[in-house]
């Protein structure tokens, strides 16, 4: 039950959502025979599905079932997860006052943890949510500090993983020089990239670089 758990968390990070509906359909036979902690980590991921896909509603309802399940076992990675998914969803709702809530009680259990995954993971999410919300200056600090927190640790995923939120905040942080060979190095590893071609960003690590306006140059990996 736990390793197709951990399969279908791989997927989603990945951006394989077919092979994870796979594994998590998988996981739902055995679910009546689970624990209840590891039918709060069934309900997680299903969640976690959810807003990737767009089904705020769906996710917040697993969320919920999540907690249920998993609140009184205790276990603080489930405790964990269920703030920052709710962070997620409230603020795809629009609802600040409440994200900010999850973010701060996210915050309180990755430092009891004393969690730097964890840590890391709430990072992402301020910054992103910063830029959802058009306070660039501010997300460009927490920008800044995430990367940096990132490189520091060599972290290149997390447990909650959105690969479109981090092909928009790698091509912010080369735009603005942040951590380039961090960020150079993420996007190599995790095969990152963004819905439009960013042929406007000098520092993005393309496999192939050919110049013709001008001179003629070709670059393989980052050599002549």
């Amino acid at each position: 039950f736990m390793i197709l758990g951990h399969g279908a968390l791989s997927a989603l990070n990945t951006g394989d959502s077919p092979s994870a509906g796979k594994f998590l359909k998988r996981m739902a036979s055995y679910l009546i025979s689970a624990r209840p902690v590891d039918q709060g980590f069934y309900h997680s991921l299903i969640a976690h599905h959810a807003l990737l896909s767009g089904k705020i509603t769906q996710a917040a309802s697993h969320a919920e079932l999540m907690w249920k399940k998993g609140k009184d076992v205790g276990f603080p990675v489930l405790d964990y997860v269920y703030h920052m998914e709710n962070a997620y969803i409230m603020h795809a709702l629009g609802e600040h006052e409440k994200t900010s809530y999850y973010m701060e009680q996210s915050y309180r259990i990755s430092q009891s943890m004393k969690s730097k995954p964890f840590e890391f993971m709430c990072l992402l999410a301020d910054t992103q949510f910063a830029f959802d919300r058009g306070e660039d200056e501010r997300g460009m600090v927490s920008l800044r500090k995430a990367m940096a927190f990132g490189r520091e640790h060599g972290y290149t995923t997390a447990y909650i993983w959105f690969p479109k939120v981090m092909a928009g905040l790698c091509y912010k942080a080369l735009e603005a020089g942040i951590e380039t060979g961090y960020v150079q190095d993420l996007i190599r590893k995790r095969n990152i990239f963004p819905e439009a071609p960013p042929v406007e960003i000098e520092d993005w690590p393309w496999a192939i670089k050919i110049y013709t306006l001008g001179r003629f140059g070709l670059v393989r990996d980052g050599r002549p």
